[in-house]
């Protein structure tokens, strides 16, 4: 494993911290999915955004002190979740009762974590 980090003037840099906030955030909804008081999120998903979450968090963790293995790992979960994300949109929408543009916003976070790391990629090799 190497000690050294990634400039902060790096993509993969933006797009690593930003991967990070991202899996707080999702480890952050499951647990209050599963622990809220008044939750009505199902056991299972609230389990797989506090797993994803974390894994989120540490591969991009780890993407920063220039792990390859680490940096592969985040952009395929990332670019995973654009998907995830462009699928889901339509329930965002209808659960939230506003436009499909709200809907594509994590898809949007997503895709910029994506590109952000993928244009690093000499940095990895």
């Amino acid at each position: 494993m190497s000690s050294e980090w990634i400039s902060s003037k790096s993509p993969a840099f933006a797009g690593a911290v930003l991967g990070m906030m991202a899996g707080l955030a999702a480890f952050g909804f499951g647990a209050l999915g599963l622990f809220g008081p008044e939750s009505a999120m199902p056991i299972p998903q609230g389990i797989a955004l506090v797993v994803a979450g974390l894994i989120n968090w540490s591969s991009c963790f780890f993407a920063l002190k220039r792990v390859r293995l680490a940096w592969a790992f985040a952009l395929s979960l990332n670019g995973t979740a654009i998907l995830v994300f462009i699928f889901g949109a339509p329930k965002v929408r209808d659960a939230w009762h506003t436009n499909m543009g709200v809907g594509y916003l994590p898809a949007l976070i997503f895709l910029s974590i994506t590109v952000l790391l993928a244009i690093s990629s000499d940095e990895y090799g």
